[in-house]
């Protein structure tokens, strides 16, 4: 715990702070420890293993395509939502000058596409499930880069941007809860407590590395906090979670391959957790 603990702490804060610090050298350094840290845990992880104890993360579950590639789509899709409602946040706050409170309800719109049809796709197949997954992320894209278009000039009207929150929301949530799911449902019985920590880990990882990374970038961009400037830096921050949700979708399809051609066992597992839930 404490060596993976030392590995997140040296890629999350130099990069939440790096802006701040000017990017003084020790912010490079700690990213470049960071390499050499997890290529320690890594080794940590696979000796207790060995030696027959039980590590914090089951690093042989990676090995299995279909639960990797639910796994990078996740991260994607989180990142690019971390990132698009810190950046959001800044620019209605800082540049246009908004209370908190207006600020909050704005997302109002967001979350509301998110539950209803997150709720609607608990619903759905599986077949269901892997046509519509890339298609809510590319969705998500296209609103994500729509949000952007709208704002580059420091304008916010209402009558575009909530319909795309909306938009945006629905897609993220058509992506989201499916994918976890698949990702689990992918390990025999006996691992689904393993991989639903894996997963969380990294959900909660990669939300702090989409405000540090994207939200960085927002903070170079935006020299002076007036609308114009910080809306021009919000776009370049929306058209990246664009870029993130796109990949998540191109990911999501390689995901309906990889299931499709998964071996019978993986089958028999799926059945298997099924039974036990």
């Amino acid at each position: 715990m404490a060596l993976l603990s030392a590995v997140v702490l040296l890629v999350i804060v130099p990069l939440v702070f790096g802006h701040q610090a000017g990017w003084a050298p020790w912010t490079f350094a700690c990213l470049a420890a960071s390499v050499p840290g997890g290529a320690l845990l890594v080794a940590h992880l696979g000796r207790r293993r060995t030696a027959g104890g039980d590590p914090l993360v089951d690093l042989r579950l990676l090995r299995r395509a279909p639960l990797t590639l639910a796994l990078l789509a996740v991260c994607a899709a989180v990142v690019a939502y971390g990132g698009f409602l810190f950046t959001t946040t800044l620019h209605l706050q800082g540049g246009m000058g908004r209370s908190a409170l207006s600020s909050g309800l704005t997302f109002a719109p967001y979350a509301l596409g998110f539950a209803v049809v997150s709720l609607a796709m608990a619903g759905a197949g599986a077949r269901s499930a892997r046509m519509l997954t890339p298609l809510g992320l590319a969705i998500a894209a296209v609103a994500y880069a729509g949000l952007g278009l709208a704002a580059r000039h420091g304008a916010w009207d209402a009558a575009v941007q909530l319909p795309l929150l909306a938009v945006a929301g629905a897609g993220f949530g058509t992506g989201f809860s499916p994918l976890i799911a698949r990702a689990i449902s992918d390990v025999p019985a006996q691992a689904a407590p393993d991989a639903s920590g894996l997963v969380n880990t990294a959900v909660q990882l990669c939300f702090a590395l989409g405000v540090a990374t994207i939200g960085g970038a927002f903070l170079d961009e935006a020299t002076a906090m007036t609308a114009a400037v910080t809306g021009h830096a919000f776009a370049i921050g929306a058209y990246a979670c664009g870029g993130l949700s796109l990949a998540g979708a191109a990911l999501a399809v390689a995901l309906g391959r990889a299931e499709r051609t998964a071996p019978a066992e993986a089958v028999l597992a799926h059945r298997a957790l099924a039974r036990s839930a």
